[in-house]
């Protein structure tokens, strides 16, 4: 068990990461480790309970805890999708971006766009941005960039997690990094342990139809210059999830309002 003050704050953050190094079990009486799995199991409550915590921040004036996923979705739109870099971690090719997706590839690539995408759709709660202007800023430009290209994003918001990724933190102190690649950042993944997919992606060059490739991947990040708007984009987002993560049932079969926020006739 933790001896002193500090193994307790080196437990406290990973309760079960270190739970073999102070409960050794094969030197401990039963009531030892009964104790031990106790604390542990306190410890890992407390551990999720400042996590949650942490993720809740403080929404946006103009939000509430009734607005519904389409009128937090139409906020961001009208005050922070166009301003953020997009951030694809852990992408690979895939034949289609919309759900349902393939969890069974390695992740192999790495997409960070320019500003300038705009809100399209919500179904089911996976949102759809679109930027007709895209230009990858983590790559030198090449030929096949001299055409225009036009990126179509698809987020499932249901399989991403409210207190997943990290809420906004300071990307890059370096001046021309954060010219770049921007300077705060929020990151999202799948809502359990394991890495699924949670965004699509597809690039059309100039005017083509067909696209030009699609991928599939694990991690979205939102990156902005102003660490006011990343934290207010943030707590938005987490909460458009957490109502895509929460099952719905209407109380009624007339008037009744989703989380998404169609009404039902």
């Amino acid at each position: 068990m933790a001896s002193d003050e500090s193994d307790l704050r080196k437990l406290y953050p990973y309760p079960a990461r270190y739970c073999s190094r102070f409960c050794n079990y094969r030197r401990m009486t039963m009531l030892q480790r009964l104790a031990c799995a106790l604390i542990v199991l306190f410890l890992s409550g407390c551990w999720g309970f400042q996590a949650q915590t942490q993720n809740k921040a403080r929404l946006p004036a103009e939000l509430n805890q009734n607005s519904s996923v389409l009128e937090i979705v139409s906020w961001l739109d009208r005050t922070s999708f166009r301003h953020a870099r997009i951030a694809l971690k852990d992408s690979w090719d895939d034949e289609h971006d919309e759900p349902p997706w393939s969890d069974l590839q390695p992740a192999e690539q790495t997409f960070v766009f320019n500003p300038g995408f705009r809100f399209t759709n919500l179904e089911s709660c996976t949102i759809a941005l679109e930027n007709d202007d895209a230009t990858m800023v983590d790559r030198p430009a090449t030929a096949d960039q001299k055409n225009r290209l036009k990126a179509h994003l698809n987020i499932q918001l249901s399989r991403a997690g409210a207190t997943k990724g990290r809420s906004t933190f300071r990307y890059t102190k370096d001046p021309e990094k954060a010219r770049l690649f921007g300077t705060w950042r929020s990151e999202y993944r799948y809502h359990g342990w394991s890495s699924r997919t949670i965004h699509g992606l597809r690039l059309y060059s100039g005017d083509s139809q067909k696209p030009a490739g699609v991928w599939i991947g694990t991690n979205v990040a939102f990156i902005f210059d102003s660490k006011e708007m990343s934290e207010q984009f943030d707590a938005a987002f987490r909460r458009a999830i957490r109502l895509c993560r929460v099952p719905w049932r209407p109380a009624s079969s007339r008037g009744s309002r989703s989380p998404v926020g169609a009404r039902y006739p």
